[in-house]
């Protein structure tokens, strides 16, 4: 829809441009009017891409994410794909747990950027690994070789287990720093309500007006 709104915006100015002036310098500025017409309206209605609720422009490495998460996309697609292509459901059952991973690894990855760095190892390392080894089954499998099947699916599906257990651990890593956070700051809650005389084996908290104390959660 941007492109449409772009081509026609540009067109407009273009010959808005060549009526305000005529002759050969009417068509270049023409030109030149409708390219920025195009560029700029196109800008403007395209909806830029938010990354854990922040603008992709706004972001240091807001490119390179948005890449790797397009990147971990279209890997997950064409694997898709090509599951649906083979008659095995063990193995089609195999590659979905896989792409379901990689699935929840994307979305993570989309809103924490921070993470992208676990989502860009398993790209760049497994990616073509796996399509290579996807591809070669369906191909495998139209060939009917029964034996060639029977021995090389025992060897896939170990193939698929790891690269699956290899994403669950990215995803894994990729959390673990949000873990943390979490950890550090219930402990500091807790210290600073213990400091309010709240919670279990808190201290006694003064009464300003008596000068008394009171127990601890009263």
């Amino acid at each position: 829809m941007s492109i449409l709104l772009g081509i026609v915006a540009g067109l407009a100015l273009g010959v808005g441009a060549i009526t305000l002036v005529p002759g050969v310098p009417g068509i270049v500025v023409g030109v030149v009017v409708a390219a920025l017409g195009y560029v700029g309206v196109s800008s403007l209605t395209t909806r830029e891409r938010r990354l854990g609720g922040v603008a992709e422009s706004l972001l240091p490495n807001g490119e390179q994410v948005s890449r790797t998460i397009d990147a971990g996309i279209g890997l997950r697609k064409a694997l898709e794909k090509d599951a649906r292509h083979t008659n095995d459901a063990q193995v089609r059952d195999a590659i979905q747990s896989l792409c379901d991973q990689l699935d929840k690894l994307v979305r993570y990855v989309q809103e924490n950027p921070g993470a992208n760095s676990q989502l860009s190892h398993v790209v760049n390392v497994y990616g073509d690994q796996l399509r290579g080894l996807v591809d070669n089954w369906v191909g495998l499998e139209l060939s009917g070789s029964k034996r060639r099947i029977g021995a090389s699916k025992a060897d896939l599906l170990v193939a698929l287990q790891g690269a699956t257990a290899a994403i669950e651990d990215a995803l894994g890593e990729a959390t673990d720093a949000r873990a943390a956070q979490i950890a550090a700051a219930s402990d500091a809650i807790k210290r600073l309500a213990a400091m309010d005389g709240l919670g279990p084996g808190a201290a006694p908290k003064v009464d300003d007006q008596t000068g008394g104390t009171t127990a601890a959660g009263k």
